[in-house]
């Protein structure tokens, strides 16, 4: 990414981050976001395994938005912090398909 287009993104991130109306908005988005999976997957589980497994892959890929974002507004180097995201979301997902025993060995 050019470096001006990630310091307009990064900008927007701030500005984010600094407004609670946004920062509201921003979890009104992500609520109807888990409705998508949720109901794709009531058929076949439920409607609260459904909600329960739609929640915590929001809040993974949520988590790994932030933590990318936060290590660019930390300073670290675009280069630098792209490299995190595959490791971090490897992670996410074995957290996700095995539970938190699979932590204990991190």
């Amino acid at each position: 990414m050019p470096d001006a287009d990630l310091d307009a993104l990064l900008a927007r991130v701030r500005v984010i981050h600094d407004s609670p109306a946004l920062q509201n908005a921003a979890h009104g988005l992500l609520y109807r976001q888990r409705q998508a999976p949720a109901q794709v997957l009531t058929d076949e589980y439920g409607p609260t395994t459904a909600a329960l497994m739609a929640a915590q892959i929001a809040a993974s890929l949520l988590t790994l938005q932030e933590t990318y974002f936060q290590r660019l507004l930390d300073g670290v180097s675009a280069q630098d912090a792209g490299r995190a995201p595959a490791r971090d979301a490897e992670l996410a997902f074995d957290l996700l398909e095995h539970g938190l025993a699979h932590a204990e060995g991190h």
